[in-house]
């Protein structure tokens, strides 16, 4: 399957070839059929992030207002706070940087002989949020797990 999609110009070539090569890995891996739910999980945290990207020639540019869909349920932009392409790319930045903090096993409720939860508990917060925004079951989402972070960031606390 060839790739021609809104990500062909200029400033965004790089989202087109993350595409192309996921759909290449989902066709080598399933002889040569592929269905979007796959793509979208073959895609990596970085590319959804950078969908909200702004700027001259950026992939939100590119795929137009229609990502602000994504999230019906987001709050109404306020004059100290602007719900829009620049807040979720914020948002999504900050949770991708306490992705990668873990992925690297640095600490991200100590620093030196200091510990605190606030910086765990306020991405829980945002991704909680976020998913809200999408009109997300939040409830069933995190009825596994909800509590456990929650009480694990309580005993840090507690030590």
């Amino acid at each position: 399957m060839k790739y021609q999609g809104c990500f062909l110009r200029n400033g965004t070539k790089e989202s087109a070839e993350l595409i192309k090569v996921a759909l290449s890995k989902i066709q080598n891996n399933s002889g040569g059929k592929f269905d979007h739910n796959q793509l979208v999980a073959g895609l990596g945290f970085g590319f959804w992030r950078y969908l909200f990207a702004g700027g001259k020639d950026a992939q939100f540019d590119a795929a137009g207002k229609v990502l602000m869909k994504v999230f019906p349920k987001k709050p109404k932009s306020t004059p100290s706070v602007q719900y829009n392409q620049k807040w979720i790319f914020r948002e999504l930045s900050n949770i991708n940087n306490f992705r990668n903090r873990l992925a690297h096993h640095e600490p991200i409720c100590f620093k030196g002989a200091i510990k605190d939860t606030g910086y765990a508990r306020n991405i829980y917060q945002s991704i909680f949020e976020l998913l809200n925004y999408m009109d997300v079951d939040t409830a069933s989402v995190f009825s596994h797990f909800s509590d456990q972070v929650i009480a694990v960031c309580d005993e840090i606390d507690k030590l």
